[in-house]
């Protein structure tokens, strides 16, 4: 405010100093230094100058504030022209403004006031007040202004840039470098990336170069780091204007209470974002250096927001937590009245830790949950996520593994015949049934409320999907916690129950439930290379948006979907890693109108996404669009119970993806899966590489009458079935390579108003109300797309005779159907080239689904408008083996992934078994769904006993014999990009194995030793021979170590110097004794 206009505000200048001494009601006294620090709760940030509309922004908060409506807080705000408060107690000429400013009900306040320059001013420095009058605390902030005279001399010189930034002006147009220029001892030192643009000579070795050495004109300021190369006079933008033209800086070690410059960055990406939208930035972008971010607030964006950028400086790792981590030093060990309450195995005692979630709200699993096929992704309960080392655990659940049981074939839903079993299991706190549909489309959660042991039965909510022999585990079941990994939550008391794996020093409990980041009505976002993990909902979500990029992050540990678009529009998804996600990868709508004629161009590409839907088994899936004109290509995607790739839209291209592991626990479903209408036209499968898909899944799933696919050049490899077309019309499957696979199905269920055959208000409300509103331009698809015009002659031409009512509720409700417009018509299918190899062999199917084929006969019915198999095996050869264009380099993701190995859970390194029949369990590895394991009796694994490939992370091993065996798990990447592998080894015994250790003192003095193993040692023993005079001082020692090869019968007489002879017996390297210390003197 002009100082000549200042006397109307002298009153209330006063009473606003006096009310900052005030320390109780009606008394007055001097603030003292001391009681400001010992108050200590008013926090003030940075001021925030928006140059762009001259006004100036002045937040904080108030610690521990409590809130009451009846006595509101105002902060009392004074801003000089620099004087400091002492003087300006006596000598007001220096206001420049005042006011109060209201406190919310959060304690926080925030005010905004226009700060204008006098006649004359150029640069101006303030110093602003800030009072609580109920405590008398005060603080002090400050800032310079400029109005800007010369700044685009600056902004224009040669090179201008910032040690900490990568930002750089080259003539006044903005540059990023690849690495971020650096002050040392003083001086400014300069990527050459730098200099090579703005053509700056230097000599100099190395990366960098010191701005001081450059010759002619410049400014270098040691205390902020601002280099202006062609200019010298700029020390009066040092910390003003300049400031915002190389955006906002966050770091671990910053503060939020700081302006976010280079040089005062804040510790909060939410923070930054805020000083983003306040100062106006000229360069909107956030940078965060790299570190660990703990967080447990969103980064909310809007349309205050667009065109900001959010990003790793300089590529460093930088992630964006939950403070989810429970240390090892918050565990106890259970005691015996939790095991026995409980009814934990007893052979979990003393290694059972357990921890108290008291501090945590607790939501239990919903009581059920049934048809997830149907279930929208808020319906979705959120379930708990356990990691230990970043690999996510197991809650407890039989049998192990990924492993199923089968119900009884009786006649009543949900029966199990294991007496033994149900009896362990009456009586569970919150257990939980998960069972699938017989061709595993559904599946149900349920809660066991109790069990029926007449009938055999679990008592459920919903059986609907226990079917007689059909598949299902239970889990949350505290009876079969009984190996290392996993995990039981009692919601009575608050208390998780843990059975640490090897290296144990804590865990993370995935708990709080908010999205990292939203993204609602903006425009322009760009979140580059910031990572997430461990969140029990969504990672990012987005409403509303366009023009927006997801790129070069890696998303881990969320219980929802990694990336959540709605009302999406050009949403690009690139060069991203996205696993153990509870839900999907990412899920894309437009608005809702799968077939407007408006492309959404919305794109996923170069991701790799994989162990999903881990929570919910259907109905999820590694990308899924919905929208015209989307792209998915270059991904690759497996580890999924489910579908891999869906998609809803016209003129969708699926290409050059690897797609592989996907439906493993459940089916009826695709590897690439598309259907719906008949309006989803001008579809684009090409190029993709589908292997390693079994069970009851088609490698390509086109359902329900869709048509105009294009399913081309794809290569299909150790498939199940190769493919599905249900009822659709002018479909393609034309190029494609399929090796060591089985069926491609075209089915014609539509005949004689079979239950794909469309009714006349599908037909009215998918097509005809879409060509009446203009959403389907008739003349342009009619012309763009094969056989529509002929689709659409026989609707509009349809007559009485070509519709039938049909009834499928016993006659209450008829339908009007038509007689043969879903029958399939116009399918191309031509120049395919199948392969079987001579050393094919089916892999064994994780469950029985019956649909298993050892064949490469292409079924297509004959209704369906194509040849039959008879005429096409006359004109396609099968081969025997894999023709030279094969070529697989170009497909998928190349993100680089390393292969970490599996950890044994049982049997871990040496354990003891009773029995030689048992089920071996490992935790999975990142991105893996493919693992040898080798068993053997010796530790080079020849002649294994045990040589098994397997899909997942168990396997029945059974009939070894006693003795000692080596166990090898091998985790072998499928991905074609970048194969790798890791191992690793354990030591077991199976059988009693008594160990005796025993010493005879001989006549002479000498002692006899003997060791003797039955069934043998896998680590060497060091036996120690010692003798000592009547001192008990060591005169002599010997040394023998037992090898595996000679542990079974083990002797030795030894002679040592000494009146007191004493043996011990160490496992070798560790100093841990096998016996007690055998003395010739008690």
């Amino acid at each position: 405010m002009p100082l000549n206009v200042k006397e109307q505000y002298m009153k209330k200048t006063i009473s606003l100093l006096l009310g900052a001494a005030l320390i109780s009601a009606n008394v007055i006294l001097p603030v003292s230094a001391g009681a400001q620090e010992s108050t200590d709760k008013l926090n003030i940030h940075d001021p925030v100058i928006n140059y762009e509309e001259g006004t100036v922004t002045v937040s904080g908060y108030i610690t521990d504030f409590v809130y009451n409506k009846y006595d509101p807080v105002t902060i009392n705000l004074i801003v000089t022209d620099g004087t400091d408060y002492d003087t300006f107690k006596t000598d007001l000429s220096g206001l420049v403004y005042l006011n109060e400013i209201p406190v919310g009900k959060d304690g926080k306040f925030e005010w905004v006031y226009d700060d204008g320059l006098n006649e004359g001013e150029h640069v101006v420095n303030r110093t602003l007040f800030f009072t609580n009058p109920y405590s008398g605390e005060r603080k002090t902030a400050d800032y310079m202004l400029s109005d800007g005279t010369g700044f685009d001399e600056v902004l224009n010189a040669q090179l201008l840039a910032e040690a900490g930034s990568p930002v750089y002006y080259v003539n006044g147009t903005l540059y990023e470098s690849s690495k971020a220029a650096y002050s040392q001892n003083g001086n400014v030192y300069l990527p050459k990336e730098m200099l090579d643009n703005a053509k700056i000579s230097y000599t100099a070795d190395g990366g960098f170069v010191n701005a001081d050495a450059i010759s002619g004109d410049k400014y270098i300021s040691q205390s902020t780091g601002l280099v202006v190369i062609g200019k010298s006079d700029c020390a009066e933008f040092d910390n003003t204007i300049v400031g915002t033209m190389f955006g906002v800086y966050v770091t671990t070690e910053g503060d939020d209470n700081n302006n976010g410059t280079v040089n005062k960055p804040v510790k909060s990406i939410e923070r930054a974002v805020e000083l983003s939208e306040q100062a106006k930035i000229k360069h909107k972008t956030v940078y965060v250096k790299g570190g660990e971010y703990i967080t447990s607030g969103t980064i909310a964006l809007d349309s205050g927001n667009r065109g900001l950028t959010i990003k790793a400086l300089c590529g460093e790792k930088v992630t964006v937590r939950r403070n989810s981590f429970i240390p090892k030093e918050s565990f106890g060990t259970a005691d015996d009245n939790a095991i026995s309450s409980l009814k934990f195995p007893a052979s979990v005692k003393g290694k059972l830790m357990v921890t108290d979630l008291s501090a945590y709200d607790l939501v239990k699993i919903a009581d059920t949950q049934k048809n997830e096929y149907s279930s929208t992704n808020y319906e979705i309960p959120r379930y708990y996520h356990v990691y230990q080392d970043g690999i996510m655990q197991t809650l407890a659940k039989w049998p192990n593994g990924e492993k199923f049981s089968n119900y009884s074939q009786s006649s009543e839903k949900g029966s199990f015949d294991d007496v033994e079993k149900l009896t362990l299991w009456s009586g569970a706190k919150d257990a939980y049934t998960y069972s699938c549909a017989g061709s595993g489309y559904d599946v149900s959660r349920n809660l066991i409320t109790g069990i029926d042991m007449d009938k055999k039965q679990f008592i459920v909510a919903d059986n609907s999907r226990a079917y007689p022999g059909g598949r299902f585990f239970v889990y949350n079941m505290p009876q079969e916690l009984d190996v290392p990994g996993e995990w039981y939550i009692d919601y009575d008391t608050k208390k998780l129950y843990y059975y640490p794996i090897d290296g144990f020093d804590g865990i993370d409990f995935v708990s709080e439930g908010k999205p990292f980041v939203t993204i609602n009505g903006t425009s322009g976002i760009t979140l580059d290379g910031i990572d997430f993990e461990y969140t029990r909902e969504n990672a990012i979500n987005l409403d509303n948006s366009a023009n927006v990029t997801i790129c070069n992050s890696t998303i881990h540990g969320i219980t929802g979907t990694a990336v959540y678009a709605r009302r999406a529009n050009n949403l690009t998804v690139r060069n991203c890693e996205m696993y153990d996600l509870g839900l999907g990868g990412v899920k894309m709508w437009q608005d809702g109108k799968d077939d407007n004629a408006v492309p959404c161009n919305n794109k996923v590409t170069n991701c790799h996404i994989y162990d999903f839907s881990v929570n919910m088994n259907t109905n999820q899936y590694g990308i899924y669009s919905n929208g015209p004109g989307a792209e998915i290509s270059n991904n690759t995607v497996h580890g999924a119970n489910h579908i891999g790739i869906a998609f809803a839209g016209s003129d969708v291209t699926v290409s050059g993806n690897e797609v592989y592991e996907v439906g493993r626990e459940t089916g009826d479903a695709g590897g690439i899966h598309c259907g719906g209408t008949y309006t989803q036209q001008g579809i684009k499968i090409d190029r993709n590489f589908l292997h390693d898909i079994d069970y009851y899944i088609f490698s390509v799933y086109c359902d329900d009458r869709i048509s105009g696919v294009e399913v081309t050049n794809n290569i299909f490899k150790d498939t199940n079935w190769i493919g599905q077309f249900s009822s659709g019309r002018n479909n393609t499957f034309s190029g494609n390579l399929v090796i060591n696979s089985g069926y491609l199905n075209y089915t014609n269920d539509a005949a004689n108003g079979g239950w794909r055959s469309p009714s006349k208000q599908f037909i009215e409300r998918t097509v005809l109300d879409k060509i009446a509103d203009g959403t389907i331009n008739e003349s342009v698809w009619r012309e763009r797309y094969r056989g529509f015009g002929e689709f659409l002659d026989e609707i509009q031409n349809a007559t009485e005779d070509d519709f039938h009512d049909l009834s499928f509720d016993g006659g209450n409700t008829y339908i009007t159907y038509y007689k043969t417009l879903g029958l399939p018509k116009n399918f191309i299918y031509e120049n395919n080239t199948f392969v079987k190899t001579d050393d094919y062999e089916r892999r064994t199917n994780h469950f029985d689904s019956g649909y298993a084929k050892d064949s490469t006969e292409t079924h297509l019915s004959k209704d369906a408008g194509v040849r039959k198999y008879s005429d096409r095996i006359q004109e396609e050869t099968l081969l025997t083996s894999i023709p030279e264009y094969y070529n697989t380099s170009s497909i998928g993701s190349t993100l680089e992934s390393t292969v970490t190995a599996p950890r044994a859970v049982y049997p871990k390194n040496n354990d003891s078994l009773e029995s030689g029949s048992f089920t071996a369990v490992w935790n999975n590895a990142h991105g893996i769904n493919k693992y040898r394991l080798t068993i053997a009796d010796n530790a080079d694994f020849n002649n294994p006993v045990v040589d098994k490939v397997v899909y997942y992370n168990y396997y029945d091993v059974e009939g070894l014999a006693n003795g000692n065996y080596f166990a090898k798990i091998t985790a072998l990447d499928q991905r074609q990009q970048c194969y790798d592998e890791a191992e690793t080894t354990v030591a077991f015994s199976v059988g009693e194995n008594e160990t005796e250790r025993t010493v005879t003192e001989n006549e002479d003095g000498s002692l006899t030793v003997s060791f003797t193993s039955a069934l043998g040692i896998t680590n060497p023993i060091n036996i120690i021979v010692a003798g000592k005079n009547s001192s008990g001082i060591l005169t002599d020692t010997k040394l023998f170590e037992i090898t595996p090869e000679n542990s079974k019968a083990w002797s030795q007489t030894v002679s040592v110097e000494g009146d007191i002879k004493e043996v011990y017996v160490w496992e070798k390297g560790t100093m841990t004794p096998k016996f007690e210390k055998w003395s010739n003197k008690k």
